[in-house]
């Protein structure tokens, strides 16, 4: 090896030095974005940079956003302590310098500009003259960037809005209002949907990327975000009625080596060939420090809490919910290698001496949702399976609530036994069968225990006017009742409703925008 770099460092000053010549003259070409987007092959390259910034090829670039949605909820903690800033949004304390506040932004404008990228440029290409190929691209590309959008509205608020690629020539640009930036989002779904195939149109090699069924389920969701439950039950109904998405048994879709099953309506697209680098890091961030596995040992962050764990148990306060094994792996129990509860196979220890350091996991549990018994260690470039950022049964619990502020209360039960029963086998004793504000509260509890470890419980307390009562409840659980290992844990006790509905803009995008123009606007009290 030595010889080798000794052969090529000798080769390069040869080439060097022979070559002043040559390396004075300017290039002769170069591929730059005024170049590019020239044909299909080149518009696909670009849409596929759009897709990228879902997730990027790093943990902090996207993926440690999508467990703000539980660490910031009584749904889990952040667990060991070695990243202080992620640490400080669990517990609130949050400020404009927080590195993950941040970097979600910064890298969630980066998949807004690729999108735009393609939007401007594929319908200008004077080489690409099939139609149907440009409205497909540009409707993707309008469907990325409303995902990015929508996940920036929910977390900061009104933001600045881009319909095209910026450059410096755009000047200074200034929030808009949460209004607009759903509006914004709204259109971009609209103008997508005539153009998107259905699911069972894709073509194989299409498989996993943006359909009209994705589309239709965003839009649902943006109008639940905005209290427009009759339009949101029509989008959710429509998407409900093309047959196009079923339920999966619990196992299949916990099953991450099963991609893109019919439950599936989204979901992030990986592979283990690291020539690519396209895993995730999901498993990585999530399985235990402490494991007595070094293969399955992960970083031990977003543990699931004693107080999620409880909510699986029934109102006999002795019958167990069948999705906690599918959410929640506990201290001690046995797993097989895909997850499992598997009394007779080998432990999958949660600590490696049967004693919980609470220092490295406070609650002595782990997320089974994003548990993988490959080899995590180089995470984002391991086969570890995709993540799921939308399903079936997420819209049809959306669905309930939106008929049942629709007055249909009898739909309202029925799409959510849909999703209950699935996980009770059918046990007529198990259905939903309350209605009025008691109807509500069970629709509230079943979409926490369906979506629990999967983002969403921070935003749908915030949305439902529930986050300040929920949060109080839990710190006074851990503090005054709680007897598992996770008790006295203070998370939650710094929440200020008055500060922490929304994240605050990062400082240094405020730094960029000062002087002339027009400053870009914290959000209040930060």
């Amino acid at each position: 090896m030595k010889n080798f770099l000794k052969y090529i460092t000798v080769a390069l000053i040869i080439v060097v030095c022979g070559c002043d010549d040559f390396l004075d003259n300017p290039p002769l070409g170069g591929q730059t974005i005024e170049t590019f987007f020239t044909n299909e092959s080149e518009a696909e390259k670009g849409l596929m940079a759009a897709y990228y910034w879902l997730s990027g090829d790093d943990w902090y670039y996207k993926d440690v956003s999508y467990t703000f949605g539980d660490v910031m909820s009584d749904n889990s903690y952040v667990g060991w302590w070695d990243l202080p800033d992620w640490t400080r949004i669990g517990e609130f304390e949050i400020t404009p310098l927080n590195n993950h506040i941040g970097d979600n932004w910064i890298y969630t404008y980066k998949g807004i500009y690729n999108a735009n990228l393609v939007i401007d440029r594929v319908p200008l290409s004077a080489e690409i003259d099939d139609q149907a190929f440009i409205n497909k691209v540009v409707a993707e590309a309008k469907s990325l960037r409303a995902y990015q959008y929508y996940g920036l509205a929910r977390s900061y608020g009104g933001v600045i809005l881009l319909d095209h690629a910026s450059t410096e020539a755009d000047g200074k640009l200034q929030r808009s209002t949460i209004e607009e930036t759903w509006e914004f989002i709204e259109k971009d779904l609209k103008e997508a949907i005539p153009y998107l195939p259905m699911k069972s149109n894709q073509a194989s090699e299409e498989e996993g990327r943006i359909t009209e069924g994705m589309a239709r389920t965003l839009l649902t969701k943006v109008y639940v975000y905005q209290d427009k439950w009759k339009e949101a039950l029509a989008m959710a109904d429509t998407v409900i009625a093309s047959g196009e998405y079923t339920l999966e048994p619990l196992e299949v879709v916990w099953d991450n080596s099963i991609r893109n099953c019919r439950e599936s309506i989204f979901e992030l697209q990986t592979s283990n060939d690291i020539a690519y680098w396209l895993g995730s890091t999901f498993a990585l961030m999530t399985l235990s420090r402490n494991s007595d596995n070094a293969i399955e040992s992960g970083w031990g962050f977003n543990t699931p809490t004693s107080h999620l764990d409880n909510a699986y148990i029934g109102k006999d306060g002795t019958t167990e919910d069948p999705r906690r094994p599918f959410t929640i792996i506990r201290h001690g129990e046995k797993r097989n290698m895909d997850g499992n509860l598997d009394p007779s196979g080998s432990p999958y220890n949660v600590f490696e001496d049967g004693v919980p350091d609470t220092e490295e996991n406070p609650s002595a549990r782990i997320s089974r949702k994003m548990f993988s018994s490959n080899d995590v260690r180089n995470g984002w470039s391991s086969d570890i399976g995709n993540f799921k950022y939308l399903r079936y049964a997420d819209l049809l619990l959306l669905a309930a609530e939106a008929a049942y502020h629709e007055g249909d209360e009898d739909k309202a039960r029925q799409y959510a036994n849909k999703v209950r029963m699935r996980a009770w086998d059918n046990k007529d004793s198990e259905k939903i069968a309350t209605s009025g504000a008691a109807l509500l509260k069970e629709l509230y509890l079943e979409r926490r225990l369906e979506m629990a470890m999967e983002g969403e419980r921070f935003y749908d307390l915030k949305r439902t006017g529930k986050l300040t009562e929920a949060l109080e409840a839990f710190v006074d659980y851990n503090m005054n009742h709680n007897t598992d290992f996770d008790a006295k844990n203070p998370t939650g006790e710094l929440f200020d409703p008055e500060k922490h509905m929304v994240f605050p803009i990062p400082q240094s995008q405020i730094d960029l925008s000062e002087g002339e123009g027009i400053v870009l606007e914290q959000n209040p009290n930060y």
